[in-house]
């Protein structure tokens, strides 16, 4: 099956593309990227720079990028289109006006709204009999005030957002009234649940789980998470199986959960894109014949840790400044993979350094942080697509 057969990964701007594209290398089928932004840490990995494509910026150039998408497809034929990032979303619109909906690893728009929605999202879960936390949607300023009272028991973010943007964990009353909510900005406002932060990476096909990575953020940079510890918990696996059997998913769900005292999972938001998590399969080949074969079994990591370098050192020198910890940054990086390093090669490290500080640089004059400047022309907050 594998010989001569592509695999088009998008988001090559995301280090677990590389750890994606490292599993399909190792199973023998020749595989491409492709973004709508440059990224040196794919070019001078071993896949190189002919196996790298260039697109439009999906969020303001739709029908050009659709055109060069189709075009990209119909050169390469892949077997499988495996996206990364938030282009998932007009991956999904514009495979369905294509006619490549087969060949995409995700489901249908309406499918990602209600798992990319935090409202829609925690809805569906408590559906599904999980226990998310009482969420309520606010489409104005007097929504956002009725909680105003008892704030200190909340957390308020944005409907749709991603690394924790603009989220407000039990904030003061008068933060509370500094925040516009209108019906191009809906916030979600959830009741705060004590615990420890656990993630999850899944994959499914037809709501069956095909694969699955649990984790701890232990390291987090920007809101984005930069260390990747393991977490077996069995309770994720039943949780990530009632979820994608009950909207019958092909893709990828990201979930994040606070895991109580007592041991109990409280899913809060959920990503239906890959994670960095996926990484902890280390590029085993066997991941990509299960996204490519569907279920035979449920496939778990074998790696402990890993850590993607530039955010992980810039969040363990950001913590030095503030408390201290060098010592503990330095025993996680020789106790975990090298995501970059490991599935890309030096060069590819170096690559993503640089990838790094033009994000850096190019999200502070526009005023955002390098994570929301690495989305600002892929992100999607629930607009439509046209």
């Amino acid at each position: 099956m594998t010989d001569g057969a592509s695999i088009l990964i998008s988001g090559a701007r995301a280090p677990v593309a590389l750890g994606i594209g490292r599993a399909f290398e190792a199973a023998g089928f020749d595989v491409h990227f492709v973004d709508s932004v440059p990224s040196l840490m794919t070019r001078w990995s071993g896949f190189g720079r002919a196996r790298l494509h260039r697109v439009p910026p999906p969020k303001s150039e739709f029908g050009k990028f659709r055109a060069d998408f189709r075009a990209l497809v119909d050169e390469i034929d892949p077997l499988l289109i495996v996206p990364t990032c938030e282009e998932v979303f007009y991956l999904s619109q514009a495979a369905v006006l294509d006619g490549f909906e087969r060949r995409l690893f995700a489901p249908s728009l309406p499918i990602l709204r209600r798992l990319h929605s935090k409202f829609e999202f925690a809805e569906l879960a408590r559906d599904c009999g999980l226990e998310p936390p009482l969420t309520w949607r606010a489409t104005s300023a007097d929504d956002l005030q009725s909680h105003r009272s008892r704030s200190r028991d909340l957390v308020f973010k944005p409907e749709f957002s991603r690394f924790g943007a603009e989220t407000l964990i039990r904030p003061a009353g008068a933060e509370v009234t500094k925040l516009n909510a209108g019906p191009d900005k809906a916030w979600v406002v959830q009741e705060f649940v004590e615990g420890e932060e656990v993630c999850v990476w899944s994959a499914a096909r037809d709501g069956r789980l095909l694969a699955l990575a649990g984790y701890l953020p232990k390291w987090r940079f920007g809101g984005a998470s930069s260390y990747f510890l393991r977490d077996d918990d069995p309770a994720l696996v039943d949780l990530c199986r009632t979820l994608a059997a009950s909207v019958g998913m092909t893709g990828q769900m990201s979930i994040d959960c606070i895991r109580t005292k007592g041991g109990k999972l409280r899913p809060i938001e959920c990503n239906p894109r890959a994670v960095s998590g996926a990484n902890l399969f280390g590029g085993d080949a066997r991941l990509a014949l299960a996204l490519i074969n569907g279920p035979s079994g449920l496939l778990m990591p074998e790696l402990q840790a890993c850590h993607v370098g530039p955010a992980f050192w810039s969040a363990a020198i950001a913590r030095l400044v503030r408390t201290g910890g060098l010592i503990e940054a330095v025993r996680d990086a020789k106790r975990s993979s090298g995501v970059l390093t490991d599935n890309g090669g030096p060069r590819a490290a170096v690559g993503g350094l640089l990838d790094f500080a033009r994000f850096a640089l190019k999200g502070a004059i526009a005023s955002r942080s390098s994570t929301q400047e690495s989305t600002a022309d892929i992100e999607w907050n629930g607009e439509p697509i046209q």
